[in-house]
C-alpha cells in the first residue's frame, strides 16, 4: 500500500507540474480508489475530501472520473457506517455502463442495501451487476458474485446463495489458473479479500473440502 500510494502521488504531482490534465486526473482517480480502501482512517478521509472536490467542483470531468469519485465516496461512507450516503453515491456510480465501474458500483450498492436490512433490494442490485457484466462479455467477477450470494442467503434463499457462491469460487480458481507464475498463482486466492471471503464462505457451507 505505501509503495502504491507513493507512486500514485508522484504521478499526480508530475501531471500537475507539466500541466497534463489527463495524466493528473487519471492518477488522482486511482489514488482516490486506493485511499478509499485503506484501513487508515486519515487516508480514507483524504479520499473523501479529494472526491468531494471533484463532485462539488466546477471543473468539467468525464463520466468515468466522476464515477470513480462516487465510488470512493461510497466506499468510505460504507466503511464509516453512513449507509444512506453510501447507497446514494453507489447508485450514481452505476450510471456509466462499463465493467470497470459497474462491478464495484453494484457491489457497493448491494452491500449498502444489505447493511440496511434490505436483502431483496441488495439481491436485485447484485443480480443486475452479474447480468450487466455478462452482457458486456465478462465471464463473471468474484466480488459481485459474492455480493449476490450474501444477499440471497440474507433473503432466505440458500439454494440461490450457494449457486452464486459456487460461481464466485469457480471464478477465483479460473482467474488463478490464468496466472503463469506459481508463487503469485498460489497467493491469489488468499491475498485478494473477496477471494478469501468467497473461499471461506464456501468451506463454511461444505461446498469445498
Amino acid at each position: 500500500m505505501p509503495a502504491a500510494l507513493g507512486a500514485l502521488r508522484e504521478a499526480q504531482a508530475a501531471g500537475e507540474r507539466i500541466g497534463d490534465f489527463v495524466s493528473h486526473t487519471f492518477a488522482r482517480s486511482h489514488l482516490l480508489l486506493v485511499l478509499s480502501g485503506s484501513p487508515n482512517e486519515a487516508e480514507r478521509e483524504e479520499a473523501r475530501a479529494l472526491a468531494r472536490e471533484w463532485v462539488e467542483g466546477q471543473q468539467p470531468l468525464g463520466a468515468p472520473f466522476m464515477s470513480m469519485a462516487r465510488l470512493a465516496l461510497a466506499r468510505v461512507a460504507l466503511t464509516c457506517g453512513e449507509l444512506e450516503e453510501a447507497e446514494a453515491h453507489a447508485r450514481q456510480a452505476c450510471v456509466p455502463r462499463s465493467p470497470y465501474h459497474v462491478l464495484p458500483a453494484r457491489t457497493l450498492l448491494s452491500a449498502a442495501l444489505l447493511a440496511q436490512g434490505r436483502a431483496a433490494e441488495a439481491r436485485r442490485e447484485a443480480t443486475l451487476g452479474v447480468e450487466e457484466l455478462e452482457a458486456m462479455g465478462d465471464a463473471g467477477a468474484t466480488s459481485v458474485g459474492l455480493a449476490l450470494a450474501e444477499a440471497c442467503f440474507a433473503d432466505g434463499d440458500p439454494e440461490a446463495g450457494e449457486a452464486a457462491l459456487r460461481e464466485a469460487v469457480r471464478h477465483v480458481h479460473a482467474r488463478a489458473a490464468d496466472i503463469p507464475e506459481a508463487p503469485q498463482r498460489e497467493r491469489f486466492p488468499h491475498q485478494v479479500p473477496e477471494n478469501a471471503r468467497a473461499l471461506s464462505m464456501a468451506r463454511e457451507r461444505g461446498l469445498l473440502p
